[in-house]
């Protein structure tokens, strides 16, 4: 029988808006610890192989600190006889034709020999192994988020024939039915099936899915290796450990643990109803689901009289979940204001202030590049042009 660790998605390197740099420089490490939990259990479970659905990285032009990481796993991996295989996915894919050439990160690692990568986006590439006295066939495919809207990447793909005892894919794509994204190009699972395969580790979305295909194949979806934005609390985190043999395949899933997440949504327009202090309130239900260690987003919803909304503190509502949280993120876009004319109730939107939001993604921007003059001095350059075209935009007022 032979084996194979499945994984995606681990997006190392992943930005979070507002999140102070040493919070940031914590919650990176967090990620590269899934992926590093993920490389353990390919070398302790003895695994043949090493399969990689795409989303190593979470942007194009990755942090040294991150390459580093991933070459020193890749190199346990080497030392441990696993050999590593692998597609890009949309996060470290570059679209622009004209960006670095449309070199993926991950070409220095097939550049040396450490790895496999199928790097075309518009046909399978395939390399083929032999492994405990079988024939293995594995094809591959990086993505490619430049095609049409709703187009299928296999559509007009020749399939091929059965080639080997043991058929693996590897794709980085959303599936019709399954896991699908409006405006994207996805995978319908007629041409996954036409594919023969005995099993097909497509990357992408974050929450693991498993099934069987009419022909038998196995389809999985290894989801992400730690929770990745807010939203995903309910999604397992983890890798597929993977067992084939010709023309079977079957599937266990491996937890990793992740940092806890959660999402806290308030009516704050029913809750001005009750109350004098409504900071004061909302602060208190924030400390009810508080711990140090977890990334919290407040929702906060609901309309209310113009005069209670304005006495609401955001800042300092950031401020204590922010103290009693590893992160905290504050949503307002859901609050709205009611006005009273006449008799009629008149509800808008609630307002912010849009200097200062492109105020305080330029700070923590800066913050990446603490010890690079050159790059702060482009992001402060960038913040002005921008403020100047807001401002241009408003006509001066706010």
């Amino acid at each position: 029988m032979i084996t194979a660790i499945v994984a995606s998605d681990n997006h190392l390197g992943a930005y979070y808006s507002r999140m102070g740099a040493q919070r940031l420089e914590e919650r990176r490490r967090r990620l590269q610890q899934a992926f590093e939990r993920v490389v353990s259990e390919a070398i302790e479970r003895r695994a043949d192989l090493f399969l990689h659905a795409g989303d190593l990285y979470d942007r194009v032009d990755p942090r040294n600190a991150d390459r580093r990481f991933v070459a020193r796993q890749i190199r346990r991996l080497n030392d441990a006889g696993i050999p590593v295989v692998a597609v890009a996915g949309n996060h470290d894919s570059p679209r622009a034709p004209g960006y670095d050439g449309r070199v993926t990160p991950h070409e220095e690692i097939d550049a040396l020999g450490a790895a496999i990568l199928f790097r075309e986006t518009d046909t399978l590439s395939e390399v083929r192994m032999q492994i405990r006295g079988a024939s293995v066939r594995l094809r591959g495919m990086s993505s490619d988020f430049n095609r049409p809207p709703d187009s299928c990447p296999l559509e007009g793909l020749d399939p091929g024939s059965r080639a080997a005892d043991v058929e693996i894919v590897l794709l980085h794509y959303g599936i019709r039915g399954i896991s699908a994204f409006e405006g994207e190009p996805s995978l319908s699972l007629e041409n996954l099936d036409r594919l023969g395969a005995d099993a097909l580790c497509v990357g992408h979305l974050h929450r693991r899915t498993q099934r069987r295909l009419p022909s038998g194949g196995l389809l999985l979806n290894p989801g992400a290796t730690e929770h990745v934005h807010f939203g995903e609390e309910g999604f397992d985190t983890g890798c597929w450990h993977l067992r084939l043999e010709p023309g079977r395949a079957q599937a266990q899933y491996v937890h990793i643990p992740c940092q806890a997440m959660r999402t806290l949504d308030l009516d704050a327009g029913a809750l001005a109803g009750e109350c004098d202090d409504l900071t004061a309130i909302i602060c208190r239900e924030i400390e009810a689901v508080s711990a140090p260690d977890q990334l919290l987003r407040v929702r906060l919803s609901g309309a209310m009289e113009r005069s209670r909304l304005q006495e609401l503190d955001l800042s300092a509502i950031q401020a204590r979940g922010n103290a009693l949280n590893f992160f905290c993120q504050v949503e307002s876009s859901d609050l709205a204001a009611v006005d009273r004319l006449g008799g009629l109730m008149i509800q808008a939107g609630f307002s912010f202030d849009p200097r200062a939001v492109i105020q305080d993604v330029a700070r923590a921007a800066a913050q990446e590049y603490e010890e690079d003059d050159e790059q702060r001095e482009i992001i402060r350059a960038a913040e002005q042009e921008v403020l100047a075209a807001y401002d241009r935009m408003a006509g001066g007022s706010r």
